[in-house]
């Protein structure tokens, strides 16, 4: 059994009516046991997460229809590949508790850790919505 670590919970807003890209500070390595995104005002859409941040800026490009430039120079990111789960967010709200999804930061090598996983947030409707993003992430003993 490891260690729990929260994240959250953190809020942020976003554009709705197309995808935008959002940074989440966590453990380079963990297992997520259970997420909880909210949006307080109401709102659905979809929303995925990712452990590499070139595959989730090619998801987020290719979902706007714009075109996906790599910050490492290149542009063989396969989104699916990197996808860690995915969920819809329905009347406000999503809870997923009693999750099992291992993970590793995708980007960084045992020598140069990188903290970080990212989510793309896809909202229906128009203006700006606030959402509410809290995770219990399981951390390995050392």
């Amino acid at each position: 059994m490891g260690i729990p670590w929260n994240y959250g919970p953190r809020q942020f807003d976003v554009e709705a009516g197309k995808s935008s890209l959002v940074q989440l500070n966590v453990p380079h390595r963990g297992t997520i046991r259970s997420l909880s995104l909210s949006a307080p005002g109401g709102g659905a859409g979809a929303f995925e997460i990712y452990s590499s941040e070139n595959a989730a800026r090619r998801a987020v490009a290719e979902d706007n229809g714009d075109e996906f430039s790599s910050s490492a120079g290149t542009e063989d990111f396969v989104p699916v590949a990197s996808q860690l789960l995915n969920g819809t967010l329905v009347s406000g709200a999503t809870l997923q508790g009693n999750l099992n999804v291992p993970y590793v930061n995708s980007d960084g090598s045992p020598t140069n850790a990188i903290q970080r996983l990212w989510m793309r947030l896809s909202p229906d409707g128009s203006g700006f919505l606030s959402f509410v993003l809290s995770m219990v992430i399981e951390t390995p003993r050392l």
